[in-house]
C-alpha cells in the first residue's frame, strides 16, 4: 500500500478549504438574497497573440445570483496546473479576489462553463 507523500495531503487539504471557502461564500450570498458586487473579468489570449477581454458586474445584472454560483463553482481559488503548449490559447480569470490562469486545455467544466458564458455575455 503506497502511503501519499506528504506535501501532496498538504496540498489537497488546501484545495478542500478554499473549495470549501468559495461555496460557503456563493451560499452565503445567495441566501442573504441580495446581489452583491462581483466583478468577473476573464481575459483570452490566442494562438495569434489577440487579447479579448470581458467583464460581468453582477450587481448591474438581473441575474447576480447565477453569476455568483458561477463563480463559486469555478474555484478559482483552487491552483491548477498552468502548462501551455506554444500556439495554444491562455486564460486569465477573475472573480473577486480570486485569480487562476489556466491554458484551454486545462479548463475543468465549471470553469469552462464561467468562460463561456463570460466571453459571450459580458462586456467588452
Amino acid at each position: 500500500m503506497a502511503v501519499p507523500a506528504l506535501g501532496s495531503c498538504a496540498r489537497r487539504l488546501r484545495d478542500d478549504r478554499a473549495r470549501t471557502r468559495l461555496r460557503r461564500w456563493a451560499v452565503d450570498a445567495a441566501a442573504a438574497g441580495q446581489a452583491c458586487l462581483v466583478v468577473i473579468t476573464v481575459t483570452r489570449i490566442g494562438r495569434d497573440g489577440s487579447v479579448l477581454t470581458r467583464t460581468v458586474h453582477t450587481a448591474s445584472r438581473p441575474d447576480p445570483g447565477r453569476w455568483e454560483a458561477l463563480a463559486g463553482q469555478a474555484a478559482l481559488g483552487l491552483r491548477r496546473p498552468y502548462r501551455p503548449e506554444p500556439g495554444e490559447p491562455v486564460y486569465f480569470i477573475r472573480a473577486g479576489e480570486q485569480e487562476t490562469q489556466a491554458a484551454e486545455r486545462d479548463l475543468d467544466w465549471p470553469l469552462r462553463q464561467l468562460v463561456i458564458a463570460v466571453l459571450e455575455e459580458g462586456d467588452g
